[in-house]
C-alpha cells in the first residue's frame, strides 16, 4: 500500500490519478486525519504502508518554510521508520547556489543557497539523507524543477502566463527576456516519483526528475497565444522594481527572493533519471500547455 501525503496537491493529486490507474492500494489522508508535523498522527495514519510518498506543499513564506520544513521532516521521517516503509520525499531545487547557478544544473550542484527558503530546503534536504545513512528508513529523495500543468495553481506559467492571458492581460514576469528554464509537467512528475517508488535500489540518494527543453519566456508567451488565439506581448519587471514593490506585497517580496532563478540560464539536468529509467517519456511542452489550457477553460465554466 502507498500512503501519500499532500494528496490534494498538484503533484499529489496526479499521483493518487497514477496510482487508481495502475490498480494500486493507496491512501491520502487529509490534513484532518494527518498533521505532517506530527509524528504521531503520521504513524497511524501510515500504518500498513509500504511506501510513504510526501508530495507536501507549505505557504509560500520564508518563516513558514524555517519553522515547519524541518517538523514535517522528522515527523515523516519518524513515521517511516516506526512503519518500516520506503519514504520518497517530493523536494524543490532552491538549496543550490551560489547565484548564478552552474548549467546544467546536476544533483552534485555546491548547495550555497541564497535565499531564507533555500537555506530552509537545505536542511530538509539533509535531515532526510542523515536519516537514510543513520539506517533510520529507506529514504529518496525526487528533486523536481518548477513545475506546470492541470491543477497547478501555484506555477510560475500559470500565475504569470496563463491565468493573466485568460483575462486578456499581459503576462507580468519578474524575469529577464533572454533567460532560459526548464521546466516539469505534474503528471510526468507523478510518474517519475512512482518509478523512484517502485525501485529500493534508488533510496539513498536525490534525483532529478525529468524536464523538457530549455525555453525563453517568449517561447511560452507564443505557445500560450496560439492556443488561445491571442497576441500578448509579456511585460518584465525590472529587479529594482520588484524588489521595491516587494515591500508593499509579501508575495512579490517571497517572488523576489528567488528572482535568480528566472533572470539568467536555469537548465536542469535529468540525466542519471532517464540514464536509469531510459523507457521513461515526458510530455512535449506544446502538449502539456494545450492541456493545461483545457484545464483552465473547463475550470472557468
Amino acid at each position: 500500500m502507498y500512503v501519500i501525503l499532500g494528496g490534494r496537491g498538484a503533484v499529489g493529486a496526479e499521483v493518487c490519478a497514477a496510482l487508481k490507474a495502475r490498480g494500486d492500494t493507496f491512501v491520502a489522508p487529509s490534513s484532518r486525519d494527518a498533521d505532517v508535523r506530527d509524528a504521531d498522527a503520521l504513524t497511524k495514519a501510515c500504518q500498513g504502508a509500504q511506501v510513504i510518498i510526501n508530495c507536501v506543499g507549505l505557504p509560500y513564506q520564508a518563516k513558514v518554510w524555517r519553522r515547519d520544513w524541518p517538523r514535517v521532516a522528522d515527523a515523516t521521517l519518524t513515521a517511516a521508520e516506526r512503519t518500516g516503509a520506503r519514504l520518497v520525499f517530493l523536494d524543490n531545487i532552491y538549496m543550490y547556489g551560489p547565484a548564478p547557478l552552474e548549467v546544467p544544473i546536476t544533483e552534485a550542484h555546491p548547495q550555497k543557497p541564497s535565499s531564507r527558503k533555500g537555506r530552509a530546503r537545505k536542511i530538509t534536504a539533509a535531515r532526510h539523507l542523515k536519516a537514510h545513512e543513520d539506517g533510520r528508513a529507506q529514504v529518496t529523495i525526487a528533486r523536481s524543477a518548477d513545475f506546470y500543468g492541470p491543477g497547478g495553481e501555484h506555477s510560475l506559467l500559470w500565475a504569470s502566463f496563463l491565468e493573466r492571458m485568460l483575462e486578456h492581460k499581459r503576462p507580468q514576469l519578474l524575469m529577464t527576456a533572454a533567460a532560459r528554464h526548464t521546466f516539469s509537467y505534474t503528471p510526468d512528475i507523478a510518474r517519475a516519483i512512482l518509478a523512484l517508488a517502485d525501485d529500493p535500489q534508488a533510496a539513498g540518494r536525490v534525483w532529478h526528475l525529468p524536464v523538457g527543453p530549455a525555453w525563453t519566456p517568449e517561447e511560452w508567451a507564443a505557445l500560450f497565444n496560439r492556443l488561445l488565439g491571442t497576441d500578448l506581448k509579456p511585460s518584465y519587471l525590472p529587479a529594482a522594481f520588484s524588489r521595491l514593490l516587494g515591500l508593499v506585497v509579501p508575495l512579490i517580496a517571497e517572488a523576489h527572493e528567488m528572482r535568480y532563478q528566472f533572470d539568467s540560464d536555469y537548465l536542469f539536468s535529468d540525466a542519471e533519471f532517464r540514464a536509469r529509467y531510459p523507457d521513461f517519456e515526458t510530455i512535449s511542452y506544446e502538449d502539456g500547455a494545450a492541456q493545461l489550457v483545457a484545464w483552465a477553460k473547463a475550470r472557468a465554466r
